[in-house]
């Protein structure tokens, strides 16, 4: 008996029918881990993203901070170091005091811009839900938060001068953690919740760093400044840089409250930062500063 030949058309559909009847079960458990990990992807960076910002530089997905994080840690640990070896250092005075004056002017336009957007001081108290519309109130709310973002990533260089002026000491753990670190949860902020309670650690953290930056901006004007006027000075910045961190670790859990919609991403990626720094600024503060 013949069978006559069937169409090449045919003969496709019969083999995709039969891959699609394949159970789940029999596929090859990379397939499913991929699978898996894609979903989870999208579950978390794209379903429960905040479509407004998705489009705005370095936003589109998580690797552009991990890469910048990456990068700053080879060029701290190794291109740099490597790079001064037997160069004498950069002196950077000009530099430093348009830095830490740029500095100081950003933190008052972040926190002008977030008061004048709706933000008060009852809301350290009283969670502030988020805006997610276009209003513009709501969206210079999200642009703020994305400036303060964008200032992190620059204070990343700060490191970078440390190293090129020889200052190796000042390139502690605590230093490199904490602006590493302030880099991610800041993007993950903007990235999920670009407002409401956000706007409390961002202006807590503009408020602590016009001081710390305005006494980094006397301190370059020379030693003689450093030791007349600023030596009683330095440990009070570091306790101020304490108190902030308590301030937010007393005022995290009203954000588990459903009320308040932070996302549980934001919570347990931003309160063991909060917890990590919090004991490394007291660690710093007791060597540096209680030595008997």
């Amino acid at each position: 008996m013949t069978y006559a030949k069937q169409p090449l058309w045919i003969t496709f559909a019969l083999d995709n029918t039969l891959i699609q009847l394949i159970p789940i079960a029999r596929r090859s458990k990379r397939v499913r881990k991929m699978e898996t990990a894609t979903e989870y992807y999208n579950f978390i960076f794209v379903t429960h993203a905040d479509k407004r910002t998705t489009t705005w530089p370095l936003m589109s997905s998580p690797l552009l901070p991990l890469t910048l994080i990456c990068g700053y840690l080879f060029a701290v640990y190794h291109f740099l170091p490597k790079y001064m070896t037997g160069r004498r250092p950069y002196r950077l005075k000009g530099y430093l005091w348009v830095y830490n004056l740029a500095q100081v002017v950003s933190c008052f336009v972040i926190i002008y811009g977030l008061t004048a957007s709706g933000w008060r001081i009852h809301h350290l108290v009283d969670c502030q839900v988020i805006d997610l519309s276009n209003n513009p109130n709501a969206i210079r709310t999200a642009q703020c938060v994305w400036f303060y973002f964008a200032l992190k990533v620059v204070e990343l260089t700060e490191t970078f001068v440390f190293i090129l002026r020889k200052k190796y000491k000042q390139v502690s753990p605590l230093h490199v953690f904490h602006h590493a670190s302030t880099v991610f949860c800041a993007w993950v902020g903007v990235k999920f919740y670009p407002g409401g309670m956000s706007s409390i650690p961002i202006i807590l953290n503009s408020i602590v760093h016009i001081v710390m930056y305005s006494y980094y901006f006397l301190s370059s004007l020379g030693p003689g400044v450093q030791r007349k006027w600023l030596q009683p000075i330095k440990p009070i910045v570091t306790r101020i840089q304490i108190i902030q961190l308590l301030i937010l670790l007393v005022l995290a859990p009203q954000a588990f409250s459903p009320r308040c919609a932070v996302p549980d991403v934001l919570i347990y990626l931003c309160v063991p930062d909060f917890i990590i720094n919090l004991i490394l600024f007291l660690r710093f503060y007791a060597r540096s500063y209680n030595k008997k």
